[in-house]
């Protein structure tokens, strides 16, 4: 997890988002500031940063870091008509995976970075 600082500097290239809470993996962080610098998280702080490129203010809502899905039916697709179960559904394997993309898609959309499945990463990247 990322550590709390306010003595690193703030270069221009830098963005900020802001929240009124963020939970770091241990705890909850009142008013929290984090601080990307392109792809990467460099730093969380409380206080509002000094010059940042961009800010974004979801203060209204609680940061979570990206989770991790350990469990998953990935390939399971149901079309939800009436009288249609999710399991048991026969289809060609490439209709299967062309179907779980939406599977995939739904899963990142609620916050889950990655789903694993026996030890090896399905959906998702390590960075």
């Amino acid at each position: 997890m990322v550590g709390m600082s306010s003595t690193a500097p703030v270069s221009a290239e830098i963005r900020a988002i802001r929240f009124a809470q963020l939970w770091d993996g241990t705890r909850l962080v009142k008013n929290a500031t984090v601080l990307i610098d392109g792809a990467r998280i460099v730093e969380v702080r409380t206080d509002a940063p000094q010059r940042a490129a961009g800010v974004i203010d979801l203060r209204r809502y609680t940061g979570l870091p990206g989770l991790i899905d350990l469990h998953t039916h990935i390939t399971y697709y149901w079309d939800r008509a009436p009288g249609t179960r999710p399991r048991g559904q026969r289809r060609l394997p490439a209709v299967t995976v062309f179907l779980a993309q939406d599977n995939a898609r739904r899963t990142l959309e609620t916050g889950v970075r990655w789903v694993m499945k026996e030890g090896k990463t399905v959906v998702g990247s390590k960075d």
